[in-house]
């Protein structure tokens, strides 16, 4: 037998061997690892979808969140605006007016909803993952959205917060204001109110709402006692104060003359006495209006009063445009200084 006959079988199952593994690396290499591979993208892509989905949710909670503080602060606020013209600027109240529009706009506000595309049916790893990654880029842009949505609404909601910081700044000065023009309010009531003006602008939106509210409730009972009671509000100008009449001169006596059957002329009647009037108090005032001072002007504003003894000196000085007017008091006198509105 010869060589090849002895080697011709074992030959033949060595190039079947090598066939079966040639095909077996060309069935690895054109299907199985690109398959492998298809599918590690594919779970990528849906473990991308899934976080972009998460942060679109937590963007949607914060948005739903800035949603209901709009609500909430329009609701505590609808009443503001009506508040008596005597406790409030007008600018303060043409404030609160703008704010609850601005709120009733912002908490109508509508969050985008996200679009995704996602295929339906028995589709490749490839297909899949591509429509996977457009449902991602769909999610990021509407999250983007809801977070640009969620800060205009907080932006208002902080615009309303410095309105109200305005505002608890104002209240004192025109506290003075109310109290001078509504003094016929019982002792307790005035102090209550007055205290009610002290109003600290470093709380939060719900704190300055309630200590506003308590001034407004405070001031209206001072101005319905006034008007159940009035006083009257003496007048800026000081009257001029009274002259006592001169008392007339008595007729010079005659002399006598030589003749003496002639009587001598009566003597003259005592002059009448002049009724003793008080002595008015000096309410004469003394003001020196430092800065921008301005004779007259429309003046809707109180800035301030202030009141001294009679005969005392009262300073202004204030570096925007202002007028001031007097007025007596019991044991003196006080001023009343307003701004100057912008013409």
């Amino acid at each position: 037998m010869s060589w090849i006959s002895r080697h011709k079988l074992p030959v033949i199952l060595s190039a079947v061997a090598l066939l079966v593994i040639a095909v077996a690396v060309v069935v690895v290499t054109v299907f199985i690892q690109p398959k492998q591979h298809e599918e590690a993208n594919y779970a990528d892509a849906t473990k991308r979808l899934d976080n972009a989905q998460k942060a679109n949710e937590k963007a949607h909670d914060a948005f739903d969140a800035a949603i209901k503080q709009a609500t909430d602060l329009h609701d505590q606020m609808a009443e503001l605006p009506d508040t008596p013209k005597e406790l409030l600027p007008a600018a303060t109240l043409s404030k609160f007016t703008a704010d609850v529009k601005d709120l009733s706009q912002a908490m109508t506000t509508s969050a985008p909803t996200a679009y995704t595309d996602l295929p339906k049916g028995d589709v490749t790893y490839a297909v899949a993952t591509k429509a996977l990654e457009r449902a991602r880029g769909g999610v990021n842009e509407n999250t983007d959205f809801t977070k640009q949505a969620t800060d205009a609404v907080l932006n208002t909601v902080t615009g309303v917060h410095g309105d109200l910081q305005d505002a608890a700044s104002s209240v004192g000065d025109q506290a003075q204001s109310v109290l001078v023009a509504n003094q016929g309010a019982t002792d307790p009531v005035q102090t209550a109110f007055a205290a009610s003006s002290d109003i600290s602008t470093d709380g939060d939106t719900a704190t300055l709402i309630s200590a506003l509210k308590a001034y407004i409730a405070a001031g209206k009972q001072v101005i319905a006692e006034n008007a159940a009671h009035p006083v009257k509000v003496e007048d800026d100008e000081p009257e001029p104060a009274p002259t006592e009449s001169a008392s007339p001169a008595p007729s010079p006596t005659p002399t006598a003359t030589a003749t003496p059957s002639e009587q001598p002329a009566p003597a003259p009647s005592k002059a009448p006495a002049v009724e003793a009037k008080p002595k008015p108090v000096d309410h004469t005032p003394h003001v020196v209006a430092n800065g921008q001072y301005v004779k007259s002007c429309s003046a809707p504003t109180t800035l301030f009063t202030q009141e001294t003894t009679a005969g005392g000196t009262i300073t202004i000085n204030e570096e925007s445009p202002y007028t001031y007017e007097t007025y007596d008091t019991k044991n003196g006198y006080g001023v009343k200084v307003s701004a100057c509105s912008a013409t």
